[in-house]
C-alpha cells in the first residue's frame, strides 16, 4: 500500500487529504495518526483498525482511540501529528461532540509538546478537516 508517505518530503494539507482517500480505498474503518517531526517530515505513521462491521463514527469512539495513539506517539522526533479517521461521515450535520473532541485533542497534544495540525475524516465521498472547519488551518508552515 502506497498510502505511508515519503520520509524525505514534508507533509502538506493535500498530501494528508490524498493519504486520507487512499486509506480509505484499503480500510472501511480505522484510525490512523501521521507522527511528523518539526519540518513536517513523515517519521512514524500508527494506525488501529476497527475490530467487527461497526463505524467508530462516535466521538466517544475517536477520542478513546485517539488516547492510545497519542500513548504510542511519544517520541523524541514527534513534534506533530495529523488524525486521520476512515469512515462514516454524516453530510448534513457537523456534531458540535466531534468539535469537541478536535479542539480537546488539539489541547491534549499541545500539553504533551506535540501540535495536532488536523483531524481529516473521510468517507471517500466526504472529506472534512476539522482545522479548516474551525478556521485554525494547519498551525505550523516548514518554509
Amino acid at each position: 500500500m502506497a498510502a505511508v508517505p515519503l520520509p524525505d518530503s514534508p507533509i502538506r494539507p493535500a498530501d494528508a487529504v490524498g493519504i486520507a482517500l487512499e486509506l480509505c480505498e484499503h480500510h472501511l474503518f480505522l484510525q490512523s495518526a501521521m507522527l511528523l517531526d518539526e519540518n513536517l517530515f513523515c517519521r512514524d505513521v500508527i494506525t488501529v483498525r476497527s475490530t467487527g462491521d461497526t463505524p467508530w463514527h462516535s466521538h466517544l469512539d475517536a477520542r478513546t482511540i485517539t488516547t492510545r495513539l497519542l500513548s504510542s506517539a511519544f517520541r523524541p522526533s514527534t513534534s506533530a501529528m495529523v488524525a486521520i479517521t476512515v469512515g462514516v461521515v454524516d453530510t448534513d450535520v457537523i456534531y458540535e461532540a466531534d468539535l469537541e473532541h478536535y479542539r480537546a485533542t488539539t489541547a491534549l497534544t499541545g500539553a504533551c509538546g506535540i501540535r495536532l495540525l488536523d483531524w481529516i475524516v473521510t468517507d471517500g465521498d466526504v472529506v472534512r478537516s476539522y482545522a479548516e472547519i474551525t478556521g485554525i488551518g494547519w498551525a505550523v508552515d516548514p518554509n
